[in-house]
């Protein structure tokens, strides 16, 4: 069987949690399967926006899942768009203020920090190296944007609270501070298997 395309996670795989580079092995070994004819694509939670170091390996790539499957994209195609409804969104701010936790809310193009607490520096910027949001902005500066991905800080506790109240919504955590929501139906499995249809 020929293998036409490969998929890698950014951070804690083709990103070390230490240095917040692209080891030069890793380099290589992309740009050796490049140039055997694989096609390579990135597979992360983070948003368009947030992807912000990878410009080691940027030219090697020809395609991206983002915010856990719910943005599919090669070029200028696009394969998936799956935003959340407006209501959970708002919901998910009303509740963010009520209870005073912090979120990232993720539009197609830009992220704003609703809520900020030290936690989203503790973890994003200093432990993952995400340095290029505007924590000044707010839910103004994505209008018109579909909103893709919430990630708020709290615990799971607390996310067994809310998650009843968003219902189109599903929650995908993979680290104690924070959880990664999507649309239902929007992740990383059912984003790969409609990218692997278009190379077909």
């Amino acid at each position: 069987m020929t293998i036409k395309a490969a998929f890698f996670d950014i951070d804690g795989t083709l990103i070390s949690f230490k240095t917040h580079k692209v080891p030069q092995s890793t380099i290589s070994a992309l740009t050796k399967a490049k140039q055997n004819g694989i096609k390579i694509f990135i597979s992360t939670g983070r948003p368009v926006a947030l992807i912000n170091n990878i410009n080691d390996i940027k030219h090697l790539v020809d395609g991206y899942i983002t915010f856990n499957g719910a943005y599919c994209f090669m070029g200028n195609r696009e394969f998936v768009l799956s935003p959340i409804p407006e209501s959970d969104v708002q919901t998910m701010l009303a509740d963010a203020e009520k209870r005073n936790y912090c979120v990232a809310v993720c539009g197609k193009k830009e992220v704003i920090i609703h809520n900020y607490k030290k936690v989203f520096t503790d973890v994003f910027v200093n432990e993952l190296g995400v340095n290029n949001v505007d924590e000044n902005k707010t839910i103004a500066n994505l209008k018109g944007q579909p909103i893709l991905q919430m990630t708020p800080f709290f615990t799971e506790d607390e996310e067994k609270v809310i998650m009843p109240e968003i219902p189109h919504c599903v929650s995908a955590r993979w680290h104690p501070a924070f959880t990664d929501i999507t649309v239902k139906g929007a992740n990383k499995g059912n984003a790969l298997i409609t990218v692997a249809k278009q190379l077909e």
